[in-house]
């Protein structure tokens, strides 16, 4: 799964491996290791993903500080709560 921003218009928007791709999650969270992202039902319908999709990171603690950093500044503009080793932030 590839979640990105697209600078024209701000949009952000997530692919999956088939490539189907759609607007990003509504809302999501990172606590820990575990990555939850809350998709509109059509977004969720276009990629073949259950409208909570959660996701086992299973990676060490700098990479999750990574995928922290990254997500904050992709997927600025949804609802979040993130709370890692680097503290909790909330939307």
């Amino acid at each position: 799964m590839l979640i990105r921003l697209r600078y024209d218009g701000w949009v952000d928007e997530v692919v999956t491996s088939a490539g189907s791709s759609a607007h990003g999650p509504d809302s999501w969270t990172l606590i820990d290791h575990e990555l939850s992202l809350e998709f509109g039902s059509q977004a969720a319908e276009t990629l073949g993903l259950p409208r909570d999709c959660r996701v086992q990171l299973d990676v060490d603690d700098d990479a999750v500080r990574r995928v922290r950093a990254a997500l904050l500044e992709i997927l600025q503009c949804a609802c979040f709560v993130v709370d890692t080793t680097e503290g909790r932030i909330v939307s």
